[in-house]
């Protein structure tokens, strides 16, 4: 019987030797959790069980490597090489299938473009020599050439890999023939400039590739679904449309030794495509699935499976039921909510905790931090909070501030089985969430806001809105504990002028309630100034952006961060003007004054000047309720570290499990 609302989704599925209970594919997301040297841990399979049990049919382990020494793709990938990694392997398989899904792992080596920051041996396997491709690192030596002893090695790897995972009882592998690594290096015109049969025409530069897949079929075909990542440059490819039709041509030639072909975007050598890979909240929902609806009609006899913001199992099941796909890989999707395509097949899709596509997930790896997400505060913790305890002694707890911090405790405390009541001086709950998720591209997280304000009100706590709490209104309470979430306060440095009548709170520009006239300085050019700056030039207005953060870290402060590209592009785009190494000395009815570090003055023309300089935590107010109560506690942003949606969560969950 087909499901009454996702019939394509749910519709089971022959892959290869797998009988697969639906079509969402879990893809492969590095975690961190691994350690440095390529072991298992605890927490890695508690977070790939967590995965399982979303309710995908198969899930796939992020990045794995070959060659852990001088291939390494990412942060603690695990290690591939290692036969003493056995018995971790199996550890990860038992408990993934302990939830009804089958489990791969995505098999990789860095090649030109290895990981080299931890291991600084300098061995750089290259393709090609290729002065388009500097070193990744500055350590690294001059690239060794891949010759034929080098490839019998290469294949010799991943057949041994394969073979060591198939004896563990994973059911797939993933072979990455994208993005840029080794395999993708082969096939791509740009990374392959050999002379040889392994480069030039498109049937040598895929010589190689395939007699990896060929050597890894011949050894686990039949037993396991052996699948291919594979990414084209899309609309952004240098070398023009032909870049897709080589990706058909390459699964043609494939076909006999996969079973399934995943087709995303990007190449971290053309560093313009690498938005798509791994995709912001400026970018639409769904925005790679076109490519792989190419490769489905072009007819290669693979399972495509498409990836690239498909966020909702409504979504996954518009793709399959267009014919534009046979699979949908699902990323952040099952992560953000544990229980995703399992409450979506019960009719409980009011109560899927939407993603931000914030990317905070993946942006912890570049700074060599396990992964977490915004607004799922077990993600990467799933061993230490397998069980989350009811309270011992049940207290009255009052939760003062109904913005993400205060209304995540607040569901929290209540699933513990305190008696909570919150306070929230606004008429509405959600607090700053307001104010963030107003601009146009921030519909995810008007989502978010949405849905977070619908579960806290239905939690169960006694909720009073319109009332600023002061300290006898806790005495009256008379709680046991109390949770600060007052929030943050707009940041007013002493620049003559900031108070002027044309000087506005980017808050109030976002939300609509503040008037903007054609030419606009922002004041602070991080992410609120920043983003504040791309519906004002939309509109034709003129925007300059200022800043003191120097000219030469600025876009290097934003690595890692996948919203910033999409950002730093519109700026361009756009024509926002930004500038830097300048502090703001005045502000006048004509605009602003700026002096930058060489000593000269400059003067910025504008109508309207917005406040974005940062906020402030309040201790004063702090310092009036803090004494109150002997068990209180601050969250969010008046918790004093980042002030940010990650920080209000994790702060109100950490907490709330406190009391």
């Amino acid at each position: 019987m087909k499901h009454p609302r996702y019939p394509h989704v749910f519709e089971p599925i022959t892959y290869g030797p797998l009988r697969l209970k639906n079509r969402i594919i879990g893809l492969p997301m590095m975690s961190g959790l691994s350690t440095p040297d390529g072991r298992v841990t605890k927490e890695l399979v508690a977070h790939m069980g967590a995965r399982a049990k979303t309710g995908v049919g198969l899930v796939y382990v992020g990045d794995s490597d070959l060659d852990h020494k001088h291939g390494l793709t990412h942060y603690t990938p695990l290690d591939l090489s290692y036969e003493g990694n056995t018995g971790g392997f199996t550890d990860l398989v038992d408990e993934v299938h302990r939830y009804g899904a089958k489990i791969g792992i995505e098999v990789n080596h860095g090649g030109d473009y290895a990981y080299d920051a931890i291991n600084s041996s300098g061995r750089r396997l290259a393709v090609s020599v290729n002065p388009d491709i500097p070193p990744r690192y500055p350590q690294q030596r001059d690239p060794i050439i891949i010759d034929r002893a080098i490839m019998d090695e290469l294949v010799a790897s991943y057949v041994g890999a394969a073979d060591r995972l198939m004896r563990a009882g994973f059911d797939a592998l993933m072979l990455h023939c994208g993005h840029g690594w080794l395999l993708s290096q082969f096939l791509s015109k740009r990374a392959n400039r050999r002379t040889d049969e392994y480069g030039g025409s498109l049937e040598n530069r895929m010589r190689f590739p395939l007699e990896v897949l060929k050597a890894v079929h011949e050894k686990v075909g039949g037993r396991m679904a052996v699948d291919v990542r594979v990414s084209t440059g899309g609309d952004l490819s240098p070398w023009g449309d032909d870049d897709i039709e080589e990706v058909i041509t390459f699964l043609h030639a494939a076909s006999p030794y996969v079973t399934g072909a995943n087709i995303s975007v990007g190449d971290q050598f053309l560093f313009d495509t690498t938005e798509y890979m791994i995709q912001s909240h400026y970018l639409p929902h769904m925005v790679n699935t076109k490519w792989a609806e190419r490769v489905k009609a072009a007819g290669p006899d693979v399972v495509v499976s498409c990836s690239g913001s498909v966020v909702t199992v409504a979504e996954a099941e518009e793709i399959l039921a267009g014919g534009r796909a046979d699979m949908v890989g699902m990323g952040r999707a099952t992560l953000v909510d544990y229980l995703h395509i399992t409450k979506a097949f019960r009719g409980w899709e009011n109560e899927i905790r939407p993603c931000l596509r914030c990317a905070h997930c993946t942006d912890r790896l570049f700074y060599f931090k396990p992964i977490r997400c915004a607004v799922n505060p077990l993600v990467g913790r799933e061993y230490q909070y397998h069980d989350i305890p009811l309270a011992r002694v049940k207290k009255k707890v009052m939760v003062v501030g109904g913005g993400p911090a205060g209304m995540e405790a607040t569901q929290w405390l209540v699933k513990r089985g305190h008696d909570v009541v919150l306070y929230e001086k606004g008429d509405r709950l959600g607090g700053m969430l307001h104010v963030a998720s107003a601009l146009p591209d921030k519909y995810d997280l008007a989502r978010y806001t949405e849905w977070q304000i619908r579960m806290t009100t239905e939690c169960g706590a006694r909720i009073v809105l319109g009332h600023e709490v002061g300290p006898d209104d806790i005495r009256r309470e008379a709680p046991d504990a109390v949770l600060l979430a007052i929030g943050a306060e707009l940041s007013h440095p002493p620049i003559p002028g900031i108070m002027g009548k044309n000087v506005v709170a980017a808050a109030d520009v976002d939300t609509g309630t503040a008037p903007v006239g054609d030419r606009v300085v922002i004041m602070g050019a991080g992410q609120t100034g920043s983003e504040c700056a791309i519906p004002l030039a939309r509109e034709g207005k003129e925007v300059v952006l200022i800043d003191m953060y120097p000219r030469d870290k600025y876009e290097q402060s934003w690595m890692g961060n996948q919203a910033a590209m999409s950002i730093l592009r519109l700026h361009r785009e756009l024509g926002v003007t930004v500038i830097l190494d300048s502090k703001i000395v005045q502000i006048t009815d004509a605009g602003v004054k700026y002096l930058r570090t060489d000593g000269s003055e400059g003067f910025a023309e504008a109508d309207t000047v917005i406040n974005a300089l940062g906020m402030e935590v309040p201790y004063d107010k702090i310092g009036e309720l803090i004494s109150v109560v002997p068990e209180t506690y601050c969250i969010g942003d008046c918790f004093g570290d980042k002030m940010d949606i990650d920080t209000a969560v994790m702060t109100g969950f950490t907490y709330a499990l406190e009391v």
